[in-house]
């Protein structure tokens, strides 16, 4: 399930996503600005915030892929 949200950028934080966006586009990645921030927030998450054991149980409690029950 997503949930939406409304977030605010300030210029530098927007051209950053537009940039990325762009740039992985031209390599011939699929993207858009929301896996952009996902990924973001994982990374962010799992390197400076966050044990590796508490993302993988927040991953495990809100997965509902076809590998979990």
């Amino acid at each position: 399930m997503t949930k939406q949200m409304n977030i605010r950028l300030d210029e530098v934080h927007a051209a950053l996503l537009e940039k990325m966006v762009e740039t992985l586009g031209n390599q011939g990645i699929k993207t858009n600005k929301t896996d952009v921030i996902q990924k973001a927030l994982y990374v962010f998450a799992r390197e400076s915030v966050l044990s590796d054991k508490e993302v993988t149980e927040i991953i495990d409690k809100h997965y509902k892929g076809f590998v979990k029950d």
